[in-house]
């Protein structure tokens, strides 16, 4: 029988997946009760609070090993893959810096490449890290990107390219204040009307921008 699962702000499905005691995130994936969830999401690694899961039975691999001999079984877990393209302080890419990611459970040396791109394995239960590189200092909330449909979705991209709009737990929804600010910053930046209004078109472009 499956069991229900409610996203909580900022969960991942890797995170939930490993807490939940599985290998990967493919029997979720995978689980016919979860597929109208997925086909709404697009990417399953983009949750939203309040998204249900649907767990299912995990089953049991039975392993053959002799028994007049001393066997050692090694159970193979997915690492999550860490990817950030690091801007510095005018939007230019930090290109083949060395620094170091902290989270909770790991502390690694990282580098960027010629793009500035930083791609790490970290573990699969990581909600949020720092990461130190090129005299700057970033927080990264790991699991907290939602969809592009979803404000918080449209708020977040826009925050991490620069253009302010607002903190996600914010008071305004999505059409005044910081986040109609943030909207005409980018709009101006497309050389679009800066009129702050949300639509399909400026997702496109937020999307081709940020990636993701």
């Amino acid at each position: 029988m499956a069991l229900e699962r409610i996203v909580g702000l900022g969960e991942h499905i890797s995170q939930i997946a490993d807490e939940a005691g599985y290998g990967g995130i493919d029997a979720i994936l995978e689980a016919e009760e979860n597929s109208d969830l997925f086909a709404r999401r697009r990417n399953p690694h983009q949750l939203v609070p309040g998204d249900v899961l649907l767990l299912p039975t995990k089953e049991p691999r039975p392993v053959t090993v002799p028994v007049d001999q001393v066997a050692r079984v090694v159970l193979r877990r997915e690492r999550l893959r860490l990817r950030v393209k690091v801007l510095d302080y005018f939007g230019e890419p930090v290109v083949e810096e060395t620094g170091r990611l902290t989270t909770d459970v790991d502390d690694v040396d990282v580098s960027t490449d010629a793009d500035g791109l930083l791609d790490v394995a970290i573990a699969r239960v990581t909600l949020a890290a720092k990461l130190q590189i090129a005299g700057m200092r970033f927080q990264l909330e790991v699991g907290s990107l939602q969809p592009i449909d979803e404000v918080n979705g449209v708020r977040a991209r826009l925050n991490n390219l620069g253009f302010w709009s607002g903190e996600q737990t914010g008071p305004d929804v999505g059409t005044e204040g910081d986040f109609k600010l943030g909207v005409e910053l980018f709009q101006e930046e497309q050389g679009d009307k800066p009129d702050g209004i949300l639509t399909d078109d400026l997702r496109n472009k937020l999307l081709a921008q940020h990636g993701q």
